[in-house]
């Protein structure tokens, strides 16, 4: 999915992948909030349009667990592979 991002240069962009768990927290604001689906409550910078996901899966993850990130709690916590729930917030390797 992220490589068809890149193929398309999603909003101007070739350059999206998955966020490292350590990055997750700094897309974590405490004192901000965001609605999320099913207007959930999310700690995340507002630049993030409302009615996301409430949480994002990121990296490092191998073919027996995943790590998956919350926005309301601010926690990450590894999950089984075959995990088939949640969303994918990407970043970019060369931010602005």
């Amino acid at each position: 999915w992220v490589d068809e991002l890149n193929k398309k240069d999603f909003l101007g962009f070739h350059d999206w992948r998955i966020p490292e768990k350590e990055e997750m927290g700094k897309l974590f604001v405490p004192d901000n909030i965001v609605l999320g689906r099913s207007k959930q409550e999310l700690h995340i910078d507002s630049v993030f349009k409302p009615g996301g996901g409430n949480g994002s899966w990121c990296m490092p993850f191998d073919q027996q667990a995943a790590f998956y990130f919350s926005y309301t709690s601010g926690i990450s916590q590894a999950f089984d592979q075959d995990f088939s729930q949640g969303y994918l917030r990407v970043v970019r390797l060369y931010p602005d």
